[in-house]
């Protein structure tokens, strides 16, 4: 299946995820419930999630780093 079909079976989640993030917007380093439900859903996904605080000490480890920055003003 192309990638874009794959994706499109997951855009009405992804379109709800949005809008649930968008209704709650939360102020910049403040970002504990954004945070909550894309860790949870990675680890939905079989996905291993650790926080920063978590892998400060660690090194070699294969890491996958997630980015997304949502500029809101209150």
């Amino acid at each position: 299946m192309p990638v874009i079909d794959r994706i499109k079976d997951f855009q009405n989640d992804l379109v709800a995820i949005r809008r649930d993030i968008h209704a709650h917007p939360e102020i910049g380093f403040e970002e504990t419930r954004t945070s909550a439900i894309v860790a949870d859903l990675l680890e939905t996904w079989g996905i291993t999630v650790e926080t920063a605080e978590e892998s400060a000490d660690r090194f070699g480890v294969d890491t996958l780093a997630l980015f997304i920055e949502r500029v809101v003003r209150p």
